[in-house]
């Protein structure tokens, strides 16, 4: 999912409602747990409820503290992942005339319709061995076990979807390190796998590539990719006008812009502006504190203003108010915050 901030762009809840049932079952307060992210076990119960990726983020992290005693938990979080799951994008692919392109449908509408930390391609090797794959540039280092795990089966749970009566995986590449402690041998649900190589390959068997899915259907795949089409229209159309707010607010100071300013300058009626923004589940206040606290990020890192003068500098009337807010967007206080980027130096 192509983004400008983390709360600027809505993605499908399939992913939370996954995590949240597993959480569930392992016997977790999942009221709780959702809490501080503004959602609750009936709003996810909607089935048109959308996230913030940031509601996604701070969700993976809470599981992964959560789980993180539970040897092989991520991996079966991810056989979860069924390809209906995924909505119009996996009934396109499940319509599509051959697994191949079954594989490039969901890869090239897979980025735009979620979010991954991990992002998926499908290639060939110069043997002519088709393969997906992915790169994990942008996983943060206390989600990257988690993601890597998961993937493994939500990647072995979309192909045996794609092909029930075979085993569509020849064998896999794992980015882990090692074989992680929960599996006993070096086969993963029958399919070989190995450990330590610079990315996650998970390589068809020969003739996979050319079988047709259970539902392929020309005409529902036209029809389905229509639909993935005009969601993706829809989220770029939703992003652009948050987008556009988002750098009003960054460029010319979140303190000195006013919904009505704001609106004017998009050439928008105030209720207009307002609308737009909650048809894309946000609020021209959720955007403003967003900014402020990437701004209060970058002040604290250049460690150049005190506390007192951040807080003046971003509207603030007192310091307490400024960290009381910090603390609610990132779970640290400003002081926290810039002593762990020090140390991170």
């Amino acid at each position: 999912m192509r983004n400008l901030g983390n709360d600027a762009v809505l993605i499908a809840s399939h992913s939370v409602r996954i995590m949240v049932a597993v959480l569930a079952e392992e016997g977790a307060d999942v009221a709780a747990v959702l809490a501080p992210l503004e959602l609750s076990p009936t709003k996810l119960e909607d089935p048109d409820c959308v996230v913030t990726i940031r509601q996604e983020l701070a969700l993976q992290r809470r599981f992964t503290q959560l789980t993180k005693e539970k040897p092989g938990l991520w991996y079966k979080t991810g056989l979860r992942y069924g390809i209906l799951t995924y909505g119009n994008l996996g009934l396109v692919s499940l319509c599509a005339d051959t697994v191949h392109e079954a594989m490039v449908l969901f890869t090239e509408y897979f980025q735009d319709l979620n979010y991954s930390l991990l992002h998926y391609r499908l290639a060939a090797s110069r043997k002519g061995e088709r393969f997906i794959e992915t790169s994990d540039e942008d996983v943060a280092e206390d989600l990257w076990q988690f993601s890597q795990e998961r993937s493994l089966g939500s990647v072995i749970r979309l192909m045996g979807d794609l092909v029930p009566d075979a085993q569509a995986i020849a064998r896999i590449e794992s980015a882990l390190p090692e074989a992680p402690a929960w599996l006993p041998g070096p086969e993963l649900e029958g399919i070989p796998i190995s450990f330590g190589h610079s990315r996650t390959r998970w390589y068809l068997a020969n003739g996979i590539a050319e079988r047709r899915p259970p539902l392929a259907n020309q005409f529902l795949e036209t029809t389905y990719r229509r639909l993935c089409e005009r969601l993706v229209d829809r989220m770029n159309s939703q992003a652009s006008l948050v987008s556009r707010v988002y750098m009003l607010l960054l460029v010319n100071g979140s303190q000195n812009m006013s919904i009505g300013r704001v609106a004017s300058e998009l050439c928008l009626h105030e209720r207009s502006l307002q609308r737009k923004l909650a048809e894309s589940g946000l609020t021209f206040s959720s955007l403003m504190a967003q900014v402020k606290e990437q701004r209060a990020k970058a002040l604290l890192r250049s460690g150049e203003m005190n506390i007192g003068d951040i807080a003046e500098e971003l509207g603030f009337n007192e310091s307490a108010s400024f960290s009381h807010a910090f603390k609610r967007w990132t779970g640290k206080t400003p002081l926290e915050y810039r002593r762990g980027q020090r140390a991170a130096r």
